[in-house]
């Protein structure tokens, strides 16, 4: 059973090869995601499913790439939006990016530099962050992303069970070459901050 109680597969099925946008209803809020099938895809048979989250102030589409791949290799790939807020770009709140300082301070190099990050779900009664070093909302992301597993798992029948060593070796190198990118871009960017 799944956690949004369903026992499968009950969405009307994409088309075989398909890429769709759609739109997921979460905390109150909606935001984009794309959903792309591979060629073969047979709408009652189990499929492996790749989560692509976007970098920080990148919308989905930045991870465009993978629906390629997936399509290629036989997987399911959704590339969902984080939440945007006050004009910030779309993000994720995890792993320390909220929450400074911490116990050992900021948990950032250059808090001033980036004093104009911070998110309205961040705002405490002060009416700030609590340093430069907020750069995410602080909305749910893991219900955001729990919620659009269940519409994906419950309606394209995605399953939980590892992609096959071909395809999980190409997926591997794919992200490999995406991080590069990625880190390229964020030096890029942060020499703007400068």
């Amino acid at each position: 059973m799944r956690r949004n109680g369903t026992r499968g597969c009950r969405a009307t099925p994409p088309r075989t090869g398909s890429s769709e946008l759609r739109v997921l209803h979460s905390n109150g809020l909606a935001t984009p995601y794309r959903i792309s099938a591979p060629a073969g895809y047979q709408p009652h048979t189990a499929w492996p499913l790749l989560l692509a989250l976007h970098g920080w102030g990148m919308p989905h589409e930045s991870e465009s790439g993978w629906h390629e791949h997936g399509s290629a290799h036989g997987y399911l790939v959704v590339t969902p939006q984080g939440y945007s807020e006050g004009g910030l770009g779309p993000s994720w709140n995890g792993a320390g990016s909220v929450g400074s300082p911490g116990a050992s301070g900021a948990t950032c190099t250059r808090p001033h530099a980036a004093a104009g990050f911070c998110y309205p779900s961040c705002l405490g009664p002060s009416g700030k962050c609590g340093d430069g070093c907020w750069w995410t909302t602080c909305l749910d992301s893991v219900g955001q992303v729990a919620a659009l597993l269940d519409e994906v798992m419950g309606g394209w029948c995605a399953h939980r069970c590892p992609l096959p060593a071909a395809a999980a070796a190409a997926t591997a190198a794919a992200a490999a070459t995406a991080a590069a990118a990625a880190t390229a871009a964020a030096a890029v960017y942060a020499s703007r901050l400068a």
